[in-house]
């Protein structure tokens, strides 16, 4: 069966079509950090990974980004130039033997009665005188007179009295000796006791002294009676009674006198003084001593002299008037050419002297020769006395002379191990700044002690030099440690500071002391020092001139401290170089700078031109061991990689006055300066840490850090602040400072950046190739994004084929496709997220070219409000998703 039936006849071929959407896979998806390391989740915009970034960035509160940048280079270390400088100026040490060429002659003596003396005598046994039936002994009263006194010539004068010395035990006694030759009867008083001897005067029978027998003698015996005259004053008209007896009476003494016998042995006497009925007149006075020494120095022989006086001092003791005739000074040896018995001075006027009255006597000394020991000659006279006159022991003339202001050319000595000394002060040169008090010290790392010249022009050798510098001590430091430098013997050491002794006119000849590692500790800014000699010993007698001397220089030289104790005044002391010593720092000299780099260029390289630093902080560490608290004056400029130069100027109190030490620093005015106090360490051998952190509060450090300088250059001195008091310094003094920047990242303006992802769209091949049947009626890609960062963007798609060529440009004109920034709080940073869509048309071109894509390079331009900055953290992220969808139509047939 057929089914027929009609229907018109096609003009056309037969056109099956449908209309479809069609939605690409996803081109690409990223997640951006604007700086990081980069994960697989994402990836950092600025990947601070990589070597030119690792070191740049830290992460810090809240995430927040930061520039950071450690400086250990700031060159400033050796600070040993603040320790107090001074030089020890050579000082002369020239002396003589003082005690030699500067003699004082003197001597003295007296020429007194002296003791008077009268020698003891002895009278044999006589008969004893009976007269009125008293008996004396027949003794003469002379027996207690003196025969002559010293000085005094009194011939036959009557003596009335003498007084004893009341000196006994052998002296000052008369012993009397009582024999009885009687048959029957002892000798008694009368009354059975012993007899007794009894001086009686001759003119009335006063008593004077009386002394009993020791016994009373029977017939045959003798017995003995000591009478002691010591101390007594004595009249010389007397008599010796004996008062003698028996028991039967005195008829047996009066019938036997030759029977009853006595003797008698006198003592020596001693008086202290007697009194003649005058004083006859006197002629010869002597006044001499052979042996008086002038200098008591022995080995000294004597002087030659061409000036001075001598001073003449003369006592008269006496009880009467003398006159001093002549006086004369004789040499007991030769000196020179002065034989002995020179007379080296004499006098031949007459000096009148009261009783009990001085008198002094000027002589001119001229040119002579002085022996050491003299024989001094003098004669005095006298009218004596018209009557009774008491003369003492003591009486008679004293005498001291004195030769001064002597001019003396030579001296003579025989040396013997003459010693002398010297002392005095060596000057530490001109301090300042300084003053030294008990304890301070100055303790030397190098130097050397120098004595130049040194010279002997004696005669005389020196068997030993010492100087002794009691304020130079070795380690350990002690007063017991002070250097004695010694020239003697022959040995040369320097070590310990001997060398070989000076010959006679020897010389001139140095000595170097080293100083390291000793201390000097000065008295009142001085060094003092002691000078002790002893010569050589010889029999030889050899002459010294007075023009010769032992001379040198002592001072010191190169001296480096290497501690410090003392007072010291508030000072300045440069920490970089003065190199032109005009007394000011020029920071702009690579002479007087410290120059170091600030490596900020691979923030340059970002080509960030809207990126600031507002806040930055740049943090000086100061490591030092200074006690004292002083206070840093730097110039600090940093240089752009174009030349810029930026100054740190500080402000409040980093502030530079214009009246203060800003004129010490070369073409600068005050607020291109900054001061940085910093406090000491509590000891010399204890380093610490001080830290100033810079911010805008206190410096423009902002405008300095945000200028990125490449170099920076620093000059300073600090200002040592003592307030008088004592410091305590060690080298090494260092004052070692640090840099470091930290610099929260922030962006304002516009800055682009381009990172590139892989996105094959090769699939889009089928819809734009030459006879597809697909006709594509509308193409377009979808930038989807989620922008957590605190900046909004603008932003172009670049297309690159795998050679890396630009292909395509989406937009391609007008504006950028925009994605806004996400929301932020006040200080900048971003707060929530924002998401949104952008869609972008293609053009049938367009849409082919995209086929032979294989990268995509966006090309994100940071977008900040004009009065805003953006604050970075690390955690801030973009997310980029980009997409395309196609409406196309298919054709079926032909």
């Amino acid at each position: 069966m057929f089914l027929l039936g009609s229907c018109d006849v096609p003009t056309q071929p037969p056109n099956f079509g449908a209309q479809s959407p069609v939605r690409s896979p996803l081109l690409f998806e990223e997640t951006f950090t604007l700086l990081g390391t980069g994960t697989s989740d994402s990836e950092a915009l600025i990947d601070t990974a990589l070597a030119d970034y690792d070191t740049l960035f830290t992460t810090g509160e809240n995430q927040a980004l930061s520039i950071t940048q450690d400086i250990n280079n700031l060159n400033v270390g050796d600070l040993d130039g603040i320790l107090p400088s001074f030089d020890v100026p050579a000082t002369d040490l020239s002396f003589a033997i003082q005690s030699l060429t500067e003699q004082q002659l003197f001597a003295s003596f007296s020429e007194p009665i002296g003791t008077i003396r009268r020698p003891a005598l002895a009278f044999p046994a006589s008969p004893v005188l009976v007269e009125n039936d008293q008996v004396f002994a027949p003794f003469p009263s002379e027996v207690i007179a003196p025969d002559e006194i010293n000085l005094v010539n009194l011939g036959n004068v009557q003596i009335n009295t003498v007084t004893l010395t009341p000196e006994g035990d052998g002296l000052n006694a008369l012993r009397f000796t009582l024999s009885n030759q009687l048959e029957d009867e002892p000798l008694t008083d009368g009354s059975g006791n012993p007899p007794d001897v009894v001086i009686v005067r001759e003119d009335g029978g006063e008593e004077v002294a009386r002394e009993s027998f020791e016994a009373a003698p029977g017939p045959g015996e003798t017995a003995t009676a000591v009478l002691s005259l010591a101390g007594r004053t004595l009249p010389l008209d007397v008599r010796f009674r004996l008062d003698l007896s028996t028991p039967v009476g005195f008829q047996p003494i009066r019938d036997n006198q030759s029977d009853v016998r006595t003797a008698l042995n006198s003592d020596a006497f001693a008086y202290e003084s007697l009194t003649p009925v005058q004083v006859p007149e006197q002629d010869d006075i002597a006044l001499t001593d052979s042996n008086a020494t002038l200098v008591e120095r022995p080995g000294f022989r004597g002087l030659t002299a061409s000036g001075g006086t001598l001073e003449l001092t003369v006592t008269n003791n006496f009880p009467f008037d003398v006159t001093l005739e002549q006086f004369a000074v004789k040499n007991t040896v030769s000196v020179g050419s002065y034989p002995a018995g020179h007379t080296a001075l004499q006098d031949r006027r007459s000096h009148t002297l009261p009783a009990g009255a001085t008198t002094e006597i000027t002589l001119e000394l001229g040119e002579t020769g002085i022996s050491r020991v003299v024989d001094i000659q003098g004669r005095a006279t006298s009218s004596g006395t018209s009557g009774p006159t008491t003369i003492e022991a003591q009486d008679g003339l004293s005498l001291s002379l004195s030769v001064e202001d002597v001019t003396i050319d030579q001296v003579f000595v025989r040396p013997n191990g003459l010693t002398f000394s010297n002392a005095g002060t060596i000057s530490l040169g001109d301090l300042e700044r300084v003053d030294f008090g008990p304890g301070d010290y100055v303790e030397f790392r190098g130097g050397a002690l120098t004595i130049e010249g040194l010279t002997n022009e004696l005669s005389v050798g020196l068997k030993s030099l010492r100087m002794s510098l009691p304020g130079l001590r070795t380690p350990a430091h002690q007063p017991r440690d002070s250097v004695v430098v010694r020239f003697e013997g022959n040995r040369r050491d320097p070590e310990n500071f001997v060398f070989p002794k000076l010959e006679p006119t020897s010389g001139p000849r140095d000595a170097s002391i080293d100083l390291s590692n000793l201390r000097l500790y000065p008295a009142g800014n001085r060094l003092p020092y002691h000078l002790n000699a002893t010569s050589e010993t010889t029999g030889e007698v050899r002459a010294i001139d007075t023009d010769d001397r032992i001379s040198a220089e002592v001072g010191a030289r190169n001296l480096k401290i290497q501690a410090f104790r003392g007072q010291v005044k508030s000072f300045t002391a440069p920490v970089t170089s003065d190199a032109n010593d005009d007394g000011r720092l020029d920071v702009g000299n690579d002479a007087e700078a410290e120059i170091t780099t600030l490596d900020l260029s691979a923030i340059q390289d970002l080509n960030l031109r809207g990126l600031r630093l507002p806040d930055g902080r740049l943090t000086l560490n100061f490591t030092t061991n200074l006690t004292p608290d002083v206070t840093a004056y730097a110039a600090i400029v940093g240089k752009t990689p174009s030349g810029r130069r930026v100054h740190l100027g500080g402000r409040g109190p980093y502030a530079v006055q214009t009246d203060s030490i800003a004129e010490d620093f070369a073409g600068l005015a005050a607020d291109q300066l900054i001061k940085l106090p910093i406090d000491g360490a509590p000891s010399p051998d204890q380093f610490v840490t001080r830290s100033l952190t810079l911010s805008r509060e206190n410096s423009n450090v902002g405008t300095f850090a945000g200028s990125l300088p490449s170099e920076i250059r620093f000059a300073g001195k600090v200002l040592v602040r003592t307030g008088g008091r004592r410091l305590s310094l060690r080298r090494p003094l260092q004052l070692n400072a640090s840099l470091a920047a930290t610099l929260p990242l922030a962006l304002s303006g516009e800055a682009t950046l381009s990172p590139t992802v892989d996105a094959d769209l090769s699939s889009l091949d089928g819809l734009t190739g030459e006879g597809n049947a697909v006709s594509l009626r509308k193409a377009q890609l979808r930038l989807e994004y989620e922008n957590g960062l605190p900046v909004g963007f603008g932003v172009r798609l670049k297309m690159l084929n795998a050679s890396g060529d630009t292909l395509l440009t989406l937009p391609s004109e007008g504006e950028p496709l925009a994605i806004e920034r996400a929301g932020v709080v006040e200080n900048g940073m971003a707060q929530n997220a924002t998401s949104g869509t952008v869609l972008l048309d293609l053009s049938d071109e367009q849409l082919r070219t995209l086929s032979e894509i294989e990268r995509i390079q966006p090309q994100l331009t940071l977008r900040t409000p004009e009065d805003r900055i953006a604050r970075l953290r690390s955690t801030d992220a973009l997310r980029l998703g980009l997409e395309g969808r196609f409406d196309v139509r298919a054709k079926i047939g032909d």
